[in-house]
């Protein structure tokens, strides 16, 4: 089973959640529920996520899975960059951003996401 990583650049910690080509439900609700326990072992507020979507196996079921854990993280993430959103699953997370006013940046890739999340030059 996956695991969420820790990156370190630029001197912070980003919680990284590689969701690529995921085509399990054990698979994905094990990644989710494991960066969603790491996620609040952190101060509130204090939290850099990434999250990898790119050919995630997507349906109700895993959508209703995700934006529990998304709003029960919500209060320790400072800030989340994704990238991959395409399709049904670029849609919900769309509609899911405009819902509850989440700070979720969409990203081109790994490298755009490390430096919107990371930069000493963007607002946080």
């Amino acid at each position: 089973m996956r695991e969420p990583e820790v990156i370190q650049k630029n001197g912070k910690e980003v919680i990284y959640l590689n969701y690529s080509n995921l085509k399990s439900r054990d698979e994905i609700e094990y990644l989710t529920l494991t960066g969603s326990k790491l996620i609040r072992s952190k101060p509130l507020n204090s939290v850099l996520t990434m999250v990898n979507l790119d050919g995630l196996f997507f349906n109700n079921d895993i959508k209703n899975m995700i934006a529990d854990n998304l709003k029960k993280n919500k209060p320790h993430v400072k800030k989340t960059a994704a990238f991959g959103l395409t399709g049904l699953l670029g849609a919900f997370f769309s509609g899911y951003v405009k819902i509850t006013g989440r700070n979720i940046e969409s990203c081109k890739n790994i490298d755009e996401a490390l430096e919107y999340l990371t930069s000493n030059n963007i607002a946080t």
